[in-house]
């Protein structure tokens, strides 16, 4: 039987369990987590002031799975995802971390034919009530706490979360390191050491491991270069809340995502989005991309956008896709 490559996990035998990883976000802290958990002592190099500032540098992101008309390995890849990422969240507050987010819960609408197929075929399928519920238009809008014409997916344990948090919590152990305001620029193996040099051909560290997980940046070194990808760059929208829309319950996914109110030292405010625009690989905030965001939620969600106040540009990235 034959058995995928990425299950065939070759054997290492480890003179010191150090590891460097490259980039700051969401994967590279991830990572850096995993490796202290059993043991490593980690160095994360990251060249901005903070962590998680591109990709992973939304106000808010959305955690739910992706589901597929039929049982499939992505589907389930997706599913397990999804509940491994609860697990972790509730055991990293459960060790005291400060974490912004909601599992308010997430809609994702039938507001396309494509949709709709989806749903009816989920439907079908004996799934568990606890993954996802298979709503009516009115089961919709009650569970929103605003009136929507939409069929829907419910996720119930699904949310909101500050991405920057999360990848605060997870590179607060005593075993990683963090290197910041630094930017890697070359990799060279000498004697069985990974040497990572910075722009000016410093050595910013050495170990047996080395990790890439620096988004767009990916190509910039020659053991990644040859990898297929495609950047794609988004923006999201900031917006305050009206009487209306503070009534929103969920996170709303339509051909983009909606959060209900979010409480910051910003004040109540939506956060949707996003745009999708391929090899941009150097995307700036602007104005177009928040009227792209705002005619997509008009076009889905009348009611709710002619509710908003004046938009503002939230955040722009590049994201690495396959």
């Amino acid at each position: 039987m034959y058995t995928p490559v990425w299950f065939q996990y070759p054997n290492f035998q480890w003179n010191k369990k150090h590891a460097i990883i490259i980039g700051g976000g969401i994967a590279g802290c991830q990572l850096a987590w995993h490796l202290c958990d059993v043991g490593w002592q980690v160095t994360l190099i990251e060249r901005h002031e903070q962590l998680a500032t591109e990709a992973s540098g939304n106000l808010a992101g959305v955690i739910s799975p992706k589901m597929t008309a039929k049982a499939s390995a992505g589907e389930d890849f997706y599913s397990a995802s999804f509940h491994y990422a609860l697990s972790l969240l509730a055991k990293l507050k459960q060790q005291g971390y400060s974490i912004k987010h909601r599992l308010c819960g997430v809609l994702q609408l039938t507001h396309n034919e494509r949709e709709l197929k989806r749903w009816q075929a989920l439907r079908e399928r004996d799934l568990s009530p606890d993954l996802i519920q298979l709503l009516d238009e009115e089961e919709t809008s009650k569970v929103a706490g605003i009136e929507l014409s939409y069929k829907s997916s419910y996720f119930p344990n699904g949310g909101w979360i500050s991405p920057a948090d999360y990848a605060k919590a997870l590179s607060s152990h005593p075993n990683c390191q963090i290197i910041k305001q630094t930017q890697a620029i070359k990799l060279e193996k000498s004697n069985g050491q990974w040497q990572v040099f910075d722009r000016d051909g410093g050595l910013i560290s050495a170990a047996e491991v080395a990790i890439i997980a620096n988004g767009k940046d990916l190509f910039g070194f020659k053991q990644s270069a040859f990898l297929p990808g495609m950047p794609v760059a988004g923006q999201t929208t900031r917006t305050s809340t009206s009487d209306y829309s503070a009534k929103l319950k969920t996170v709303i996914g339509h051909e983009g995502y909606l959060t209900p109110a979010i409480n910051s030292d910003l004040g109540k405010f939506h956060i949707f989005g996003a745009t999708f625009e391929r090899d941009n690989h150097n995307p700036q905030l602007k104005a177009e991309a928040d009227s792209d965001n705002f005619d997509s939620l008009q076009r889905y969600l009348p009611d709710f956008a002619r509710s908003l106040p004046q938009t503002q540009s939230a955040h722009t990235a590049v994201r690495m896709t396959t």
